[in-house]
């Protein structure tokens, strides 16, 4: 008698073990479903700023760098040359204003082609100083041994 008793308390014991697991399982589905719930409630412009946050701090200044000098000066060469074609397009001018165009458009390939340049070669610098400073050192410690 006492072994099914014991047996029975043991079931017992394990039923509610399980009910624990269960309703532990359920409270963190609801506390998901409520956060999940809350965010879709949210307004478009909270949501966008919560996932975005790429304004400059205060403390950190622009760099100017030889790379964005250039993509400007593209810029800049393709405005002038629409500005140069649109204002050229009279009767007679139709030519001039496509030359205008062209070389606009090309002066700007060759800006964004040298800034792709300089950051290729300013990558190529800072791998070769890597690499000369690793040598260096290696070298300096096997004459000290």
């Amino acid at each position: 008698m006492r072994f099914y008793a014991l047996l029975e308390h043991e079931r017992k014991i394990q039923a509610f073990q399980r009910g624990e697991a269960t309703r532990k399982k359920e409270e963190e589905a609801r506390r998901r479903f409520d956060e999940a719930q809350a965010q879709l409630n949210k307004p478009a412009w909270q949501k966008i700023h919560e996932q975005q946050d790429t304004r400059p701090s205060e403390s950190e200044p622009l760099e100017i760098t030889v790379e964005g000098l250039f993509r400007i000066a593209g810029i800049l060469a393709l405005l002038a040359g629409v500005i140069l074609a649109l204002c050229n397009m009279g009767p007679g001018y139709a030519a001039v204003g496509i030359i205008y165009l062209l070389s606009g458009a090309f002066s700007c390939l060759g800006c964004f082609w040298c800034a792709k340049v300089s950051g290729l070669l300013s990558r190529a610098v800072d791998l070769l100083s890597v690499i000369a400073k690793r040598v260096y050192n290696s070298g300096n410690s096997t004459d000290k041994q």
